[in-house]
C-alpha cells in the first residue's frame, strides 16, 4: 500500500510539473538544456537550470509587485552596479519566488520524513543482516 501511495505522489509531482510548464509557458527540462547548450557555445557564462526556472516564474509574478518609487529607483542603481539585467520588480519577485521554494521544500521534507522512515529501518536492517557479523 504504501509502495502504491509512492508510486502515486510521483506521478503526480510529474503531471504537475508538465502542466505548470504548459501553463506558465516554461520550457521543459529538453528546451532548457538546449538553451543552455546554446549560450555555452556563444561563451556567455552558463546559467543553471534552476535559475531559469525562477526568473521565468519571477517575470510573471513582478506586474503584480507595486514598489514605491524610492524603493525602485535604490534598487534599480544597485542591480546597475552590479550588472545585472533585471527590473526592481523581477528581482524582488525573484526573492518572493526563492523563499517560497525553500519554504515548499521544507515543508515536503516534514511531511515525507514519517512516511520514510520504514524504508529506512528496513534498509537499516538489511545492511545488519548482509554484514558478516563471524569477524565481531
Amino acid at each position: 500500500m504504501t509502495f502504491l501511495a509512492l508510486i502515486a505522489v510521483i506521478c503526480f509531482g510529474f503531471a504537475v510539473y508538465n502542466l505548470s510548464c504548459a501553463f506558465a509557458d516554461i520550457p521543459t527540462q529538453r528546451t532548457s538544456r538546449m538553451m543552455l547548450l546554446s549560450r555555452r557555445q556563444q561563451g556567455v557564462k552558463p546559467e543553471k537550470l534552476l535559475d531559469v526556472y525562477i526568473t521565468r516564474i519571477a517575470g510573471l509574478i513582478a506586474p503584480y509587485l507595486k514598489l514605491d518609487k524610492l524603493r525602485r529607483n535604490k534598487l534599480q542603481r544597485a542591480l546597475d552596479i552590479a550588472g545585472l539585467e533585471l527590473t526592481p520588480e523581477v528581482y524582488t519577485a525573484r526573492a518572493w519566488v526563492t523563499a517560497g521554494a525553500v519554504g515548499a521544500a521544507a515543508v515536503l521534507m516534514a511531511f515525507l520524513m514519517p512516511l520514510m522512515t520504514p524504508v529506512l529501518i528496513g534498509l537499516a536492517v538489511a545492511l545488519l543482516y548482509s554484514v558478516n557479523l563471524t569477524k565481531f
